[in-house]
This record gives structure tokens, C-alpha cells and sequence, in this order.
């Protein structure tokens, strides 16, 4: 099941970071079209489906998507050791 990890505004535009499955590896969509894919153990992104994204946007959202992913696999963590 997806999991929004966090949303951002790019121009006017809503910009979520999306995980599937509990990968290392999640989604950037742009007003909901899939618009790159973060590798995050790799630490890199790649544009999607013909996306043209400026490098300090893909920077910026590279750093938002890995943040987002270690909180949340921080909060995992901690809801394991409730258990």
C-alpha cells in the first residue's frame, strides 16, 4: 500500500513523496502524475515519464524524499520496539 511520506509546493504545484511497499525506494509525484523516483540508498534521483526537472529542484527534492524516508523508517522503528 502507498504511504505519503510528506508534501511540498513547486510552483503553484502539489508535490508528494510517496513509498511503496517499504523499499528504499520512493516516489515523487507531481499533482498526482509520477514525476521522478528516488533511489535512496543510492542517494539519487531520476526524472520519470518525460519530466524535466532543474537540478536544484531535483537537489532540493532528492534531500526532502531521503529526510522523509528516515523519519519515517525511524517512527517504524520505534513503533516495533512497542510491540
Amino acid at each position: 500500500m502507498p504511504e505519503l511520506l510528506g508534501t511540498l509546493t513547486w510552483d503553484d504545484s502539489r508535490v508528494d513523496i510517496v513509498q511503496r511497499f517499504g523499499r528504499d525506494t520512493v516516489w515523487i509525484t507531481i499533482d498526482n502524475d509520477l514525476a521522478a523516483i528516488v533511489h535512496v540508498t543510492g542517494q539519487f534521483l531520476r526524472p520519470y515519464n518525460g519530466w524535466t526537472i532543474p537540478d536544484d529542484i531535483q537537489t532540493w527534492l532528492l534531500r526532502e524524499a531521503i529526510a522523509a524516508h528516515i523519519l519515517q523508517s525511524f517512527h517504524r522503528t520505534g513503533e516495533e520496539a512497542d510491540q
